[in-house]
This record gives C-alpha cells, structure tokens and sequence, in this order.
C-alpha cells in the first residue's frame, strides 16, 4: 500500500497537477513521460542485436524527448512542446523506417501508438493535423520502398533478431495501447461520474425547488383565506359595534333595551378581540420568519388557571360550570405563551359551543412519557364531516349555542403551535353529544 502511494505521489509530480497546469498541458506531460518509457525500452534491445545506428537514433530522441518535457513540465510552454513532439515524432518515425528495414520492421505499428498517443493527450483543434499526417506518411514511406528499395536496407543481421525485435515492438505497443485505451477509460468514468452527480443535484435541487413551490402555494392560498376570514370578521362586528352604539346613544331605549344591546356590543367587542390576539399570534410566525419556540418544563395547571381567569365572565354569562382536575406539581415540556394561546382558544371553543348551564372538565393524564390534557364539554359536538376540515383555515364563520361567531383561525393556530411544540392535536365529538379536545405534549423526564 504505502508503494502504491509512493508511485502515485512520484506519477503527479511528474506530470504536475491542476490548479497550477492546465489541463493540456498535464496531458502533454503524460505523453512525453510515456514515450520516455517507450524509448528506453527500445534502446537496450537494438544495443544488443547490435542495432547501433537505430540506437543511436533512439539516443537522440530520448534526449529531445527530456528537452521538450522540460519545456512542458517546468516552462509551461504547453503548444510549443506538443508541436515540436510531434514534428520529431514524424522525422523519426521516417528515419527509423529507412535505418530499420522499412515495412519489414517494427516502424509502421509503431506509427498507431504515435497517433494514439497524440489523440488522446492534445487538444481536438490538433487531431485532424494528426490524423492527416499519419494518413500520408506510411503510404509515402512504403512507396518510396516499392520505387527505391535500395534506400531500404535489411538492418537486421539474422532471423532471430527479426523475431525479437517485432516480439519486442508488439509488446511494448500493447501494453501502450492498453494503457492509453485504460487512462482514457478512466477519465471518461470520471467526468461522467461527475456529471451524473451534478445531474442528480440538479434533480434533487429541482424536486426541492417544486415542493417549495407547492408548499408556497399552499400558504398564499391560507393567507388568501386568512384575509378573507378578516376582511369578514374584522370588518362587520365592527360595523355591527358601530350600529349598536348608535342605538344606545342616538334613540331613546328602556333599560332593558340598552343592556341587552350592551351585552350584544361585549360579545361583539370579546369576539374580536379573540379574533385578533390569533391573528397576531399566527402573523407572528407566518410574516416575520416564523415563531421563536422556547420549549421548557411548564406547570399545567397555572396556564389553565390563567385562561380560566380571562374566561370567567364569558362562562358565568352562559352559567357554564368549568371543573379542572390538574395536580399542582404536573408539567409538561412545552412553550409556556403557545400552551396558554392552545387551552385559551380549546376553552373558549368550549364556552361557545356548549348550552346554557352545561359544564366542561379540563383534566391533564400522563400517559407512555406524555402529558395529555383534555378540555371535555357537554356542547353540541360535531359530524366527522365537520372534525375533517376543523384544524384548517375555514372562510364560512361558525356560531355558538349563544350566536356567538366564530373567526376560523383559532384551531388552525392551535394544530401549528403543537407542530412547533413537537405536540399533537385531535378531537373526539358526536353530535349532541359533546366534544373532547386532546393536546398531547413531552412530559418532564
């Protein structure tokens, strides 16, 4: 292992790495360290047929090959090292056909690891140039041969060193043949790995991209339908507070008269307000980037307590009798505002729709590590129609057993903060026979 790491090291120094060269010229670097192979190979062989003038010419271009590596790798002089490699390449590939008993030897196959070798490691403006060149040398090298064999001498000195030598040349030009087709393989498998890895965050991106649609959506259209629930509930029991107070001040009323319309101007003015301290509540979150939630270990039964205070007088009016079973030491992990914006909008709920002279209960159980409160009344319940669409934004106000109007954000609300609260929401009703609100929330550990 530590070699493998060693050579790879010593292979990157060689040809240089990116951002420091470019990428052609890396390339060129590659060419020139694999042709250094090549010749070096080559050499010692045609040394020992005694091969002396083809060693020599080896010679030549293995110090021609460092001068333009040199040039490449420690220059940067890229276009300058590539056309000159390939002028030489050229010239010696015809000087070794003439020294190197022309199409008898090894120099015609040598011309395709050339040409391979200049395909994959230069830039495509260069590969009709190689392309075009090699297409007209072998032809016109082995014409002058069929014209003029003289000037093709029989280089070698017997049959076996023939033999080795084109054993020698097919070797070397398949393992070439078989590096290059793998290196480029590689770096094929490599910019289409990398391709399909931006393609798949392209398509991850996408799909984030239209479920934020959808969800945007989603919110314009209960923004919509929140305007519309204010439009409605903020305008007309205003409008109807405004006719009321004419009534009292403007026409001569008896007693009774103005005390009913007082009392219908404190509902009006409750119910509003009611309506409002949602609305802030919800706007909060949705307009400002949402709400901060502070979740901590809350005593119950004080935020019941405080509800109940605030509600008194709406329940004594309707003679609703309220009993709460809460221990004082019973807590549950919540945010301490949100819980109370929760069990007020559950127990006015609970006011509103229960009968004169009902009751409601509010208990608090702990159950499997949660703490679940129940707000329980004695009203006119509901159909599983109604408890469907009952913790969504709803345009169409609702009337208590007392007239009393609903603003249709107020459940909406309650399911959004205990999604907040890492909480849950649901309902148990039958019509006329009541219904039963369950908050369910992390208990103390």
């Amino acid at each position: 292992m530590h070699i493998k790491v060693l050579f790879t090291r010593l292979w990157h120094w060689l040809i240089g790495s990116r951002p420091a060269f470019s990428k052609a010229n890396i390339a060129f670097n590659t060419i020139g360290i694999i042709t250094l192979i090549i010749l070096l190979v080559f050499l010692p062989f045609n040394l020992v047929m005694g091969l002396y003038d083809i060693s020599a010419v080896l010679g030549s271009l293995i110090l021609l090959q460092l001068v333009f590596y040199y040039f490449s790798r420690f220059r940067k002089q890229y276009a300058f090292s590539i056309v000159c490699y390939a002028v030489v390449s050229y010239i010696a590939m015809a000087g070794l056909f003439f020294f190197n008993s022309g199409s008898r030897g090894p120099t015609i196959f040598l011309c395709f690891l050339t040409f391979q070798l200049l395909i994959a490691f230069s830039a495509n403006r260069w590969h009709y140039v190689w392309f075009i060149a090699h297409l007209l040398l072998v032809p016109l090298l082995m014409t002058v041969e069929y014209f003029w064999p003289g000037l093709v001498p029989d280089s070698y000195l017997a049959r076996k060193d023939h033999f080795i030598d084109l054993v020698i040349s097919y070797l070397v030009i398949l393992v070439g043949i078989y590096w290059i087709t793998n290196y480029l393989r590689k770096s094929y498998l490599r910019k289409k790995n990398i391709v399909d890895e931006y393609a798949a965050k392209i398509e991850q991106q996408h799909r984030e991209i239209v479920q934020q649609n959808i969800e945007l959506e989603r919110l314009n259209q209960e923004k919509a339908k929140l305007f519309s629930v204010v439009s409605h509930d903020l305008r007309n029991p205003l409008a109807a507070a405004v006719s009321l107070n004419e009534l009292i001040n403007d026409y001569p009323l008896e007693e009774e008269e103005k005390k009913q319309l007082q009392q219908e101007l404190y509902g009006l003015a409750r119910n509003t307000l009611d309506m409002f301290n949602n609305l802030v509540a919800w706007s909060s979150g949705q307009l400002k980037g949402g709400v901060r939630v502070n979740l901590a270990q809350v005593p119950v039964r004080p935020v019941v307590e405080r509800v109940l205070t605030a509600q008194q007088l709406f329940a004594a009016k309707k003679q609703v009798k309220v009993n709460v079973d809460i221990g004082e030491d019973e807590t549950v992990t919540a945010d301490a505002d949100m819980l109370e914006l929760v069990i007020r909008n559950l127990v006015q709920n609970a006011i509103k729709f229960t009968p004169i002279a009902g009751s409601i209960i509010i208990e608090h159980t702990a159950y499997e590590g949660r703490g679940i409160i129940t707000v329980k009344d004695t009203g006119v319940g509901m159909t599983p129609e109604k408890i469907q669409n009952l913790f969504i934004v709803q345009v169409a106000p609702s009337y208590g057993t007392g007239n009393e109007k609903g603003n249709g954000i107020g459940l909406h609300l309650c399911k959004e903060f205990m999604e907040m609260q890492k909480g849950e929401i649901w309902v148990d009703s039958l019509p006329d026979r009541g219904s039963t609100f369950y908050v369910a929330l992390p208990s103390a550990s």
